[in-house]
């Protein structure tokens, strides 16, 4: 009996691809464009098949384990 095994790429069957990175882990004050790391995580979408790849910064609490859109926490940062 032989047994055929059907090898693929997770770049080949997925249909978005988006990786997650944290520079406050890694003790990075800032991204490049100045925004502080702190309480943030980059989606990094490196594949999109239906729409266009790009970087966002959202706000995270890793505490809570949520993620949540930058604009509106400072917004609520900004009311208190």
């Amino acid at each position: 009996m032989t047994v055929c095994f059907y090898w693929t790429t997770p770049e080949q069957d997925a249909d978005c691809i988006v990786f997650l990175w944290r520079g406050e882990y890694y003790n990075i004050a800032e991204y490049e464009d100045g925004t502080p790391t702190a309480d943030t995580v980059l989606f990094d979408v490196a594949k999109h098949r239906n729409g266009a790849t790009d970087e966002l910064i959202a706000a995270c609490s890793m505490r809570r384990g949520i993620f949540q859109d930058l604009c509106n926490s400072l917004t609520l940062l900004t009311k208190k």
